[in-house]
């Protein structure tokens, strides 16, 4: 058995009474000369380092305390707690660098493997139980923040505007009309040639984009992509992944309601966040796929991306259709098996 002197704080006041402590292996601290004798498994209780000569502080669970001197006691408690089977495995990775090192690589892999693999999974999972209603909330005042920072009223004439909106018709149509895509033409002198997708349905086309089209196909191809991005509700799934904590909460309680505050920062994501490289393939495949169904060829998808990417070209402060990964060569290379040639 082990004792020692200690002075006993009640946690209440700042007085203290002079106490014996007694500690009998495997685990039990005895502490005489209250009022009645306390007793506290090892296991409860939290002992402070030593830090030179200064006085060593036991904490107990009730909130009072103990404070001796006498580290000689306290450093062969330590020892005596130490002489199970896991607290001797405990003392050995604490004092090992070699499995102090272990345990950072271990907790480095655990962060990765959540922020590549389990956020993602957990964000598609929030991101498509989100009903229909809060999502029309959510790209109705996103657009409206747009429309008052990035956008202007569009310049295009409306018998322009409404042959270009009969293009959704087929791709509405394609999605078994479980999403109901809809058309705004904004002008916008930062974004250029551009179209962002909104998690309501809206597909946002800057008159840029419709006069650098040279053909029909050309603007199906980007609705189409930008269907992609709506179908996988890409733009909800990467905001939920930026903000880790809500979409932890939001998959624990089933609460979505609380997805509406995330509107106000949807647009900055849109104009300056790139989509992931995986969204942006899912995104090019549905686009293939629908263009393949319509008998359109691949090559005017690549068309429209190349002459995107020439029209930014001498802006690269533009946060554009093109901004994403893998680069513009990679996406038409694998759009048409080929690499791209210069419009």
């Amino acid at each position: 058995m082990i004792r020692f002197e200690a002075s006993y704080y009640d946690g209440k006041s700042s007085r203290k009474k002079a106490v014996e402590v007694a500690f009998s292996p495997p685990g039990r601290l005895r502490i005489i000369g209250l009022d009645r004798d306390l007793l506290h498994n090892l296991g409860e209780v939290r002992i402070s380092p030593q830090l030179g000569d200064t006085l060593r502080s036991i904490y107990l669970p009730d909130g009072a305390k103990l404070e001796t001197g006498d580290h000689r006691a306290v450093d062969a408690i330590l020892e005596a707690s130490r002489s199970g089977r896991w607290g001797r495995l405990r003392h050995l990775l604490e004092s090992r660098a070699r499995f102090a090192l272990a345990a950072v690589v271990i907790m480095i892999l655990v962060l990765w493997g959540l922020m590549g693999y389990g956020l993602p999974f957990l964000a598609a999972k929030v991101a498509q139980a989100v009903p229909a209603v809060l999502l029309e909330t959510i790209g109705k005042e996103s657009l409206a923040l747009l429309d008052r920072t990035l956008l202007r009223p569009t310049a295009l004439e409306a018998g322009k505007q409404d042959s270009i909106r009969l293009l959704l018709g087929p791709l509405v149509a394609a999605t078994e009309n479980a999403y109901d895509l809809r058309l705004e033409f904004r002008a916008s002198g930062r974004l250029g040639a551009n179209a962002l997708a909104l998690p309501s349905g809206v597909i946002v086309m800057t008159d840029d984009l419709v006069r650098l089209a040279e053909h029909a196909e050309d603007l199906t191809a980007v609705l189409a992509h930008e269907a992609g991005h709506i179908v996988q509700r890409h733009s909800l799934r990467q905001l939920l992944q930026s903000t880790a904590i809500l979409l932890v909460m939001a998959s624990i309680t089933g609460d979505l309601t609380s997805l509406t505050t995330l509107s106000a920062a949807l647009p900055t994501l849109l104009v300056d966040a790139s989509y992931s490289r995986a969204f942006e393939r899912e995104a090019d495949q549905f686009a293939l796929d629908y263009l393949a169904t319509q008998g359109i060829s691949s090559s005017h998808f690549a068309h429209i991306l190349l002459r995107l990417k020439a029209a930014h070209a001498d802006d690269p402060e533009v946060h554009n259709y093109l901004a994403s990964h893998p680069k513009t060569s990679q996406r038409i290379e694998g759009i048409t098996g080929s690499r791209p040639r210069q419009p």
